[in-house]
């Protein structure tokens, strides 16, 4: 994990193994060049991706998105026998549920993206694997999957600074895409004439027409986000 770049399932991950690895031993299985102190890293040689490559259009991308993906399942299902547990955070559920079935230790994967109910028949057909949603409304589209809980994705307030005087500026940090309702917020704070400052990464059409065309004095699109620091308002 780059500590320059803000990534929901990376910031997630990150998270998690700072809570665990006081007490567990803790293996985390990501690219080359990742960091995270404490924890030893198998990165198989392969390099990063750029954060927002997997939302362009272009096939080889999305297709070499996906083979790294496949790469890394297929390790951790042949290492699985070293482990207590396996949790996966690999973005559509029905690329991590094939792989919990072959694995000699309880897998359990944590769901990043909004379910498709055209999805529903072969998930529920999916055994072995326990799924952690990360609100309950996630679940609505497909009810009746093998969910262990919900855990809602948290913030360290402590690294922000509370300011009692408050501003009129804004952050929306997200993926920039139509379920996460970005139109929502350039509407409201347009018509609140308050700035909203945008970050997250998306696919390149939507992203164009609905943030980067859309921009004014009050709306800015700021590309991906930095670390967390003050110059998110600005």
């Amino acid at each position: 994990h780059d500590p320059k770049i803000i990534a929901a399932n990376a910031d997630v991950m990150l998270d998690i193994i700072n809570g665990l690895k006081h007490k567990h031993e803790v293996t985390l299985y990501a690219s080359k060049g990742s960091r995270a102190p404490g924890v030893k890293i198998i990165n198989l040689g392969l390099p990063a991706h750029g954060l927002d490559s997997a939302y362009n259009k272009e096939d080889w991308v999305r297709n070499v998105y996906t083979a790294y993906i496949l790469r890394y399942l297929t390790e951790m299902a042949h290492d699985s026998a070293r482990y207590d547990l396996i949790h996966l955070h690999v973005g559509k559920l029905y690329m991590g549920m094939p792989f919990a079935r072959a694995c000699k230790c309880p897998v359990v994967l944590t769901i990043h993206q909004q379910l498709d109910p055209h999805e529903k028949e072969i998930l529920e057909s999916f055994p072995g694997a326990y799924i952690v949603s990360i609100s309950d409304s996630q679940r609505q589209k497909i009810p009746n999957l093998k969910y262990f809980d919900t855990v809602y994705n948290g913030t360290d307030v402590g690294e922000f600074k509370f300011d009692p005087d408050g501003s009129n500026s804004f952050i929306f940090l997200s993926r920039i895409s139509p379920e996460k309702g970005v139109n929502v917020a350039i509407e409201a704070c347009h018509k609140a004439k308050v700035k909203l400052n945008i970050y997250g990464p998306g696919e390149k059409n939507y992203l164009q027409k609905e943030v980067i065309d859309k921009q004014n004095e009050y709306i800015k699109y700021k590309g991906i986000a930095k670390n967390k620091t003050k110059e998110w308002f600005r």
